[in-house]
């Protein structure tokens, strides 16, 4: 129960890591929801908007840094983007780092 659960997007077409978007919560109970849009960008000028293919990953961490640590949990999920649509993706967490 401790910890937080971090959920971001990057470019699937590129080697850039940097995420177009990241939520982060403290983990509660799951199944869980969570909406990436435009507003959760790091940089304004590299958002959801500017991309046509993602990868949705979702990672259990134990201390909220989105680097990763030996023992965190985490699963991915490839999707399209397409702008002003919204997509309903199931990503599993079931990978130990």
């Amino acid at each position: 129960k401790d910890g937080f659960l971090i959920v971001f997007a990057q470019d699937a077409n590129s080697d850039n890591k940097m995420p177009a978007a990241v939520v982060k919560l403290p983990i509660d109970d799951f199944p869980v929801s969570v909406t990436l849009t435009t507003e959760n960008a790091m940089m304004p000028q590299f958002t959801l908007a500017t991309l046509s293919d993602v990868v949705v990953t979702a990672r259990l961490s134990k201390d909220g840094n989105v680097a990763v640590s030996k023992g965190e949990w985490q699963g991915s999920v490839s999707a399209s983007v397409t702008a002003n649509e919204t997509s309903s993706l199931s990503v599993i967490i079931d990978k130990e780092l």
